[in-house]
């Protein structure tokens, strides 16, 4: 007999009928033993089936038995009054006694099983009943409890009545043999109303009795075809069962016949993956990417293609962490060691991410079968660095972004605030001033005029960080000297005031010789300088030092412009990374409520140098913190906004100004300023109102208020002034900071902008240089 051989050379031995027969004997025998085993559970089945049909058809008879015993029990309770014979009536109590008895016998039986014996009336001349004795055993699950329970209290009850009754009627007897009429006929009313109220006892005895026997009628029915279904349902799987095992038979036949026929399919399934396996091989081959499979269990290389090949050296047979772990350790990856768990809850692939030496790698991994079943892990490795750069760069963008809508955000909400607190503010900067002006020198009022004039400053001031945040500067821009701002800051007040809250910290200064100047605000500059100073201070937990340094920053080959650097350093905790990202925000504060500030500083801060046009840095760890802020170098000076404070207060002559306000307090307190300046004022509260006045008369001046909803502001109100009046003067006043509205209404021929809260003076001297001031 000849051999097979597959395609490595190994001999495969012909296929042999005797194990095939063997295994169609067993099957044969097991198919006959399933038969037998089926047949014999049936008979059982059957068994059990016929034993409850049993005890329910007993259950019945037990049940017409009770039926039977309440008849006559009722025939016997209402016949007994009938007799006036002592005996009959003595017969007729204990024959109900009796039936009682005999019922909870019955009842006894059903709920507990065992044997009964039942008289059942022939009516035969030779003998007058026959004894039947029945056997009953309860099986699980009864649902008669409910039925007898119930019926048992009544039969007390009629016990009691029975005693009752024969009471009654020996006292009716006992009053006939009185010759009393009268009390005969009361006793005998007395016992017609028991017999009635009795009746309805009988009625719901009769009633459980009939539905015990209705349930029990029920359950044999259900008995019974329950029978019938299961003996219908055991042939039919007899059927089958025997009908499968035919079928398995003739397979097995074919299966034998066929056996050799397949084995030579086998082989050639086998040359043809063979072949497969050199295609896909060489396809891998011809891929630029790191592929291999390494056993699940041993992390042993089984197979790589040529890229890795020529990457890493020939690795088959190492493990795989020995040549891919990035630090170099020779020891088990963590993320192989939860490899089969993985694997299990991701349906046998998975896909992670590495990064090595700032290049990022996406793996998938995906579980195969190798030789001889054995359990392998096939990995890819893709290079993503260029996709995660991208990525990376994508999610900054995006965070940039919510950041800046967020500030935007809480811009426009510190803006509406700021507007509203400059109008309520503007009566306690300008009633005292006003005051103050009627005052002699000597009067005692000076001081608490000051006080809240100082205070009203103070919540201007504050007022106006908000605005910075909201809108950005209002000041007039000039050239910045970045030493001259540092020589004054550590001779202001607010620093002195700083240095006493914190005598163990140390400040320094270093400036820069030839330093750069800068175009801007210096009023905010300076505001910059002190908020980064006292926010330095504040982070030194006891000892410290706080440095502030200016230099000319080094041009980088890309950059066009020079910049002007200012740096406020301190050797504190430090920033912590999660706070980094935040700092800017208004109101995001991690000092403790009411210690220091508003929780603006930083926002002022940034939002004054991105108006300059300059940009923050902000280093910071464990040694401490610095802040680096850069502002273009330049020698050209900005458009300058009105914010001058003349010394001597400008009076006028009589001339007419219209004021321009929506808010009624806002008219009251400029008309009384103009009034005390020596102007003659008329308010309107809307820019409609104002353009019907100008065309009906014409003003000297007007103070217009920018924004006065829902109607026209203050832009479009002087449009259409112009066009009636194109050389109409103007002033244009706001809560806000300056905005592009004021930009285009300076534009149109407006002199100039206040911001409210103003003083007396500030109000004058723009009025007068109005007036002055030529088209």
């Amino acid at each position: 007999m000849g051999f097979w051989k597959n395609s490595s050379g190994m001999q495969i031995p012909p296929y042999r009928s005797t194990p095939g027969l063997f295994i169609l004997l067993i099957i044969f025998l097991f198919g006959f033993s399933l038969l037998v085993v089926q047949h014999i559970l049936f008979l059982r089945l059957k068994d059990r089936l016929e034993l409850q049909s049993r005890n329910e058809h007993n259950r019945i008879v037990i049940d017409e038995m009770i039926i039977n015993d309440l008849r006559q029990l009722e025939a016997n309770f209402f016949r007994l009054p009938t007799t006036t014979d002592p005996e009959s009536q003595a017969i007729y109590a204990e024959s109900i006694f009796s039936t009682i008895a005999r019922v909870r016998q019955s009842l006894d039986v059903i709920e507990k099983g065992g044997t009964i014996e039942y008289h059942i009336p022939l009516n035969l001349p030779e003998q007058d009943e026959m004894v039947t004795i029945v056997h009953y055993q309860p099986t699980s699950g009864e649902r008669y409890i409910l039925e007898i329970i119930d019926l048992r209290p009544r039969l007390v009850d009629i016990e009691k009545k029975t005693e009752t009754l024969v009471k009654l009627t020996s006292a009716r007897d006992r009053i006939k043999g009185e010759n009393s009429n009268s009390q005969f006929v009361a006793a005998i009313k007395e016992l017609k109303t028991f017999l009635k109220n009795s009746s309805p006892s009988f009625v719901r005895m009769n009633e459980n009795a009939n539905q015990l026997f209705y349930n029990s009628r029920e359950r044999l029915a259900g008995f019974e075809r329950i029978a019938a279904e299961k003996q219908q349902q055991f042939r039919m799987l007899e059927a089958i069962v025997a009908s499968c095992t035919i079928v398995v038979v003739l397979l097995l036949v074919v299966f034998v016949y066929r056996r050799q026929a397949y084995i030579v399919e086998l082989q050639q399934s086998k040359e043809a993956l063979s072949a497969a396996f050199r295609r896909f091989s060489s396809i891998l081959d011809g891929l630029d990417n790191v592929i291999y499979v390494a056993d699940l269990h041993t992390y042993e290389i089984l197979f790589i293609n040529r890229y890795t090949l020529k990457k890493y050296g020939n690795i088959v047979g190492r493990k795989c962490f020995q040549v891919f772990r990035a630090d170099g350790r020779d020891e088990i990856c963590p993320c192989c060691l939860n490899r089969p768990l993985q694997l299990e809850r991701h349906n046998g692939c998975f896909t992670w991410e590495r990064e090595d030496h700032g290049t990022f790698y996406e793996i998938h991994g995906q579980l195969i079968n190798w030789d001889d079943d054995r359990k392998a892990i096939h990995i890819l490795v893709i290079d993503i660095t260029d996709r995660k750069i991208a990525q990376l760069e994508r999610q900054e963008v995006e965070a940039r972004l919510h950041r800046a809508q967020k500030m935007e955000a809480i811009g426009m909400m510190a803006g509406g605030v700021a507007h509203d607190l400059n109008n309520i503010l503007a009566g306690i900067v300008t009633y005292p001033d006003m005051l103050l002006l009627d005052q002699p020198k000597d009067s005692p009022m000076h001081k608490p005029l000051n006080i809240i004039k100082q205070a009203g400053k103070r919540a201007a001031a504050i007022v106006d960080d908000l605005l910075t945040v909201a809108r950005g500067i209002a000041q007039k821009k000039e050239a910045v000297d970045l030493n001259t701002i540092v020589e004054q800051y550590l001779q202001s007040p607010e620093f002195a005031q700083l240095s006493a809250r914190f005598p163990a910290v140390f400040f320094s200064a270093e400036t820069a010789d030839n330093l750069g100047i800068f175009s801007g605000s210096s009023v905010h500059i300076a505001k910059v300088l002190m908020n980064l100073v006292t926010n330095a201070a504040e982070a030194i937990e006891g000892q410290g030092a706080v440095r502030i340094s200016t230099a000319n920053a080094s041009l980088q080959p890309q950059a066009t412009t020079p910049k002007v650097v200012l740096r406020v350093s301190d050797n504190g905790p430090g920033i912590k990374k999660e706070d980094l990202e935040r700092i800017f925000e208004p109101f995001y504060s991690k000092k403790v409520m009411g210690r220091s500030g508003t929780g603006l500083g930083l926002a002022v801060v940034w939002n004054v140098v991105q108006e300059h046009g300059g940009s923050v840095e902000v280093a910071s760890n464990s040694s401490g913190t610095t802040f680096e802020i850069q502002f273009p170098a330049s020698d050209e000076k900005a458009f300058t906004l009105l914010d001058s404070k003349p010394e001597e207060l400008r009076v006028g002559n009589g001339e007419k100004i219209l004021v321009i306000d929506d808010d009624e307090q806002q008219r009251e307190i400029a008309a009384s300023m103009l009034t005390r300046l020596g102007y003659e004022p008329q308010t309107v509260a809307s820019g409609e109102e104002a353009v019907s006045v100008i065309a009906q008369q014409s003003v000297d001046l007007l103070l217009l208020d920018m924004i006065m909803p829902p109607g026209m502001g203050g832009r479009e109100t002087y449009e259409q002034i112009r066009a009636i009046r194109p050389s109409q003067k103007a002033i244009l006043v706001s809560g806000f900071s300056a905005s592009e509205e004021v930009q285009q209404a300076i534009t149109l021929g407006a002199a100039s902008f206040l911001r409210k809260p103003y003083t007396v003076q500030e109000l004058a001297s723009a009025i007068r240089e109005a007036l002055i001031r030529r088209e």
